[in-house]
């Protein structure tokens, strides 16, 4: 994990602007379809504080864009651990184009359960635009153990949102011109609809609710 020059391509984030309805086929797929833009602040001994910025990519089943993520973290803490300083607590914030699936669900709370045996405070957010096979029971059972075990989830969308996401200088290098051509693409009327039925599921999925039948065809595999 790096202090990332790495910045979003315009087709990039079209991936998490989709204008898409959770029945419609057509949503990003394959190596690429994933993306997670991850800050980490590292607090250490002595008051020294580390920040730290990337983009993660999906490259397969053997390869999710949050797993990626993860294993940069872990070596960053092997690494320090083998050089004596001792990290006391860890801020990730995560931004994705999806929710994250059940498998990586499983790992981040055994990643963040791990780390408190190690005496390292691990605080996690993630910050998704669309759902994620949510009408499959495991997916939706893995959104809620994120939340059980203290994992922040949150909707990306509404005007407010989008244009902090387009100006975020992190990750995101674009003109005038296309900020406002994707901000467009965000306030349109099929993304409002995509994003009023997101709303829906996730207040659902909160309270416990059933949201059989609210699923979409085409989504990426990991």
């Amino acid at each position: 994990m790096a202090q990332a020059a790495k910045k979003l391509w315009k087709n990039d984030i079209v991936k998490f602007i989709i204008p898409l309805q959770y029945h419609q086929r057509g949503w990003p797929t394959g190596k690429g379809s994933v993306i997670v833009l991850s800050k980490v602040k590292i607090y250490y001994a002595k008051s020294r504080i580390e920040l730290l910025s990337d983009i993660h990519r999906y490259q397969g089943e053997k390869i999710h864009s949050e797993i990626d993520f993860l294993k940069k973290l872990r070596d960053k803490i092997e690494k320090e651990k083998g050089a004596g300083r001792q990290m006391e607590r860890i801020e990730a914030d995560l931004v994705q184009n999806y929710s994250p699936c059940s498998e990586c669900a499983d790992v981040f709370v055994k990643f963040k359960d791990f780390r408190k045996r190690e005496g390292i405070k691990f605080s996690l957010k993630i910050e998704f635009a669309n759902f994620y096979r949510h009408w499959e029971t495991p997916y939706i059972n893995g959104l809620k153990r994120l939340l059980e075990n203290g994992v922040a989830l949150k909707l990306l969308h509404g005007e407010d949102d989008w244009r902090a996401f387009l100006n975020d200088k992190t990750f995101v290098e674009l003109t005038e011109h296309e900020k406002a051509k994707l901000l467009d693409r965000a306030n349109s009327e099929d993304r409002k609809k995509n994003e009023k039925q997101a709303i829906k599921i996730f207040n659902n999925i909160r309270l416990g609710n059933d949201i059989a039948g609210l699923g979409n065809t085409s989504q990426p595999s990991g």
